[in-house]
């Protein structure tokens, strides 16, 4: 008997497991956020934006991602024999190598973490908004060491002697007395942002964001450019290898400064389109980790490869029969078989940092961070430049396909719209108080804004706006369902059911995170938010529940669905998938008592289905109709009166291309889909 029960339960137990839903990584693209690096011990050490610290033993041939997952790093240090690095409000310190990590906590300090340097028992950290913080303990407790200093965005430090230097965004300050009085230079770097500083044998080098690199001889006390050769006066690292520097700039250069020459020399080729924001030197060995990945040379810049390849950003996604293109920090990337090989596709784009990518036709649209708008008329091989009618290179946040029509928002420029394919653009922003407009959807003829301010309405495609009564929050997403309009803010999520004119909040959501993205798929709601992964919901937003089985990264950055898959892309950690069928099955099966109202024979089906329909919730005029996976109409079964009690139909469904569909049953006052496969 005990065997029995034993093997009932296991079968139980296989068969819960085989209903829940799992995300699994897709294989590549590349392209990690590296924000800090550091060599110590013959261990490299590279922190990113989103995915934590990873490590190398080997040089950059292998990484070992060590846990913080889900954190933003934005430097690293060695005090000692112990390992520090800073996160938002925190610094993690490690005792053994990186292996595992201890928090400590910044009392009441809500901002990064930039830099952390130390002079004999005193530890600085230099913070972006609150100046510096000392700890005289170990990192253990905190206090505030800012008398003197102007401005409280400390970038980093350099140490010569007893005198310890901090660059900020308004130049160079120096202390003596270990932090307790900083005095502003006024030299060469007056107002002037300094990013990075280097010490290399008593002398000073400082990064700037305007004037290139300066240098000081005499402990900082006279300043003078040292740019021959350096043809990017904006540099935003440098490091030391024995007598030389190296320098990285925002367009992806890395210049070497050797032997104190005064001349730079450029030793990069393959890096490019991406800002390299910091670098580590060990002998022949150069790492630079840039807005799209970590690129390393073992040849003094003869060639780079990138390294640390498996994890990325994933600003967007989009789709079409045969292909998966997106769009991260490194530009765009293409899949022809579901992520197992990606091709990269910059050619034309000045600059490698996509936000937004969609497919109008055969055409393929891009949106670049500081640089507009770009179409590909070949599926990316290559690109040009369509800013025609755009302010100069505006910051675009959405970008979405209507009839033909392209609709794109912007910070700060409000809206603009092509119908001629991008030949030309045109803003409308009558009636559009607000210009900084995040999301964009439509609802019939209605289209529908999400600004910084709310949500505003134009019932002529965007010629004129109107401001509804959803006001003073900020919409980071959007989307529609037949009547329904559902808006993603900070925490919550809205609808309404009458055109925008008024709005009810639904359930709150377990998270005080931005709503990032929102996608439906049959009686599902997704919402990707920007730290606490996917919620989903099976009741039009009544109630929710997280969605996060097998994501390593929780900040969502967008949703879609290809065929019988949904995509996720996340802000640090890759591209994810889930398998649509699974996540109905698992859904279904815990039960909806609305559901049982309908239900599909044979499923999967070929041809022919039969429809059992129980009438009790769907006693006025209903409709019976198909829809594929992106909510579209493909097939009406009935439309009029169902009467009382329970009634059987059969559809033909020979038109219908092989995946998976769903049956919505729709009256005024009850919806409800059932899920069902296609076999060809």
């Amino acid at each position: 008997m005990r065997k029995v029960i034993v093997l009932i339960v296991t079968f139980i137990l296989i068969a819960f497991q085989s209903l829940q839903a799992q995300w699994e990584q897709v294989n590549g693209p590349y392209g990690q956020e590296v924000t800090c690096l550091l060599i110590s011990d013959s261990i490299v050490f590279a922190g990113t934006n989103g995915d934590g610290i990873y490590l190398s033993t080997d040089y950059g041939i292998s990484w070992t991602q060590k846990g913080l997952l889900n954190t933003n790093f934005y430097c690293l240090t060695v005090i000692e024999t112990n390992l520090f690095a800073g996160a938002w409000g925190k610094v993690f310190i490690s005792s053994n190598k990186g292996q595992e990590w201890e928090q400590l906590i910044i009392q009441n300090l809500d901002s990064p973490v930039l830099c952390i340097t130390f002079l004999d028992n005193y530890i600085f950290a230099g913070t972006s908004g609150e100046g510096v913080y000392l700890s005289t303990d170990n990192g253990i407790s905190w206090t505030k060491s800012n008398s003197g200093i102007t401005n409280d965005f400390v970038r980093n430090f350099a140490i010569i002697g007893d005198t310890i230097f901090a660059g900020t965004d308004i130049g160079l300050f120096k202390s003596t007395d270990y932090g307790v009085q900083w005095t502003q230079y006024n030299s060469e770097l007056n107002y002037i942002n300094v990013p990075c500083m280097a010490v290399c044998e008593g002398n000073i080098y400082a990064a700037t964001n305007q004037k290139g690199v300066i240098l000081s001889t005499d402990n900082g006390n006279n300043w003078n450019q040292v740019n021959i050769g350096l043809n990017n006066s904006h540099v935003y690292c440098l490091a030391v290898s024995s007598n030389n520097i190296y320098a990285g700039t925002s367009e992806g250069e890395v210049y070497q400064l050797t032997n104190n020459s005064s001349s730079w020399t450029q030793i990069n080729s393959e890096i490019v389109n991406t800002s390299v924001r910091c670098l580590a030197v060990n002998e022949s060995n150069i790492f630079a980790g840039t807005s799209g990945g970590l690129f390393q040379t073992t040849d003094n810049g003869s060639k780079w490869s990138p390294t640390l390849l498996e994890k990325t950003h994933i600003n967007c996604v989009t789709f079409d029969s045969s292909n998966i293109f997106v769009g991260n920090n490194l530009g765009v990337f293409l899949t022809t078989n579901d992520g197992n090989d990606w091709s990269q596709l910059n050619s034309g784009l000045i600059n490698s940092q996509v936000g937004n990518i969609a497919l109008c036709g055969n055409d393929l649209f891009a949106s670049i961070f500081i640089g507009g708008m770009y179409k590909s008329i070949n599926y990316g091989k290559s690109w040009v430049q369509i800013n025609s009618g755009l302010n100069q290179y505006p910051t675009i946040r959405c970008l979405v396909v209507i009839d033909n029509n392209i609709y794109i928002g912007t910070n700060a420029d409000g809206v603009y719209r092509t119908t001629d394919n991008g030949t030309s653009w045109t803003q409308l922003n009558n009636g559009l108080t607000n210009k900084w407009v995040v999301s964009l959807s439509l609802s019939g003829n209605n289209l529908f804004a999400g600004t910084y301010d709310g949500i505003y309405i134009s019932s002529d495609y965007g010629n004129n706006w109107v401001k509804t009564s959803f006001t003073n929050t900020c919409v980071y997403s959007m989307i529609v369902q037949d009547s329904n309009i559902y808006a993603g803010t900070y925490g919550r999520v809205y609808l309404s059911t009458n055109n925008g004119q008024n709005w009810q909040q639904l359930d709150t959501l377990s998270t005080r995170k931005n709503i990032n993205c929102l996608k439906i798929i049959g009686s599902i709601i997704l919402a990707g938010t920007s730290g606490d992964g996917i919620f989903l919901s099976t009741n039009s937003g009544q109630n929710w529940k997280q969605f996060n089985s097998g994501l390593i990264n929780l900040d969502i950055r967008c949703l879609s669905v290809k065929d019988e898959n949904i995509y996720t892309g996340t802000n640090g950690g890759g591209l994810f998938k889930a398998k649509i069928i699974d996540l109905i099955t698992s859904v279904e099966e815990k039960g909806n008592n609305i559901n049982d109202a309908i239900s599909i024979n044979p499923n999967p089906a070929h041809d022919n289905i039969s429809i059992n329909i129980n009438s009790k919730d769907f006693s006025n005029s209903t409709k019976l109709y198909i829809t594929d996976l992106s909510g579209r109409e493909v097939l009406t079964i009935f439309e009029g009166i169902i009467e009382s009690g329970n009634k059987k139909l059969n559809a033909n469904i020979e038109k219908l291309v092989g995946g998976i569909y769903y049956l919505v049953m729709q009256s005024p006052t009850a919806r409800t889909t059932k899920m069902f496969v296609v076999n060809r």
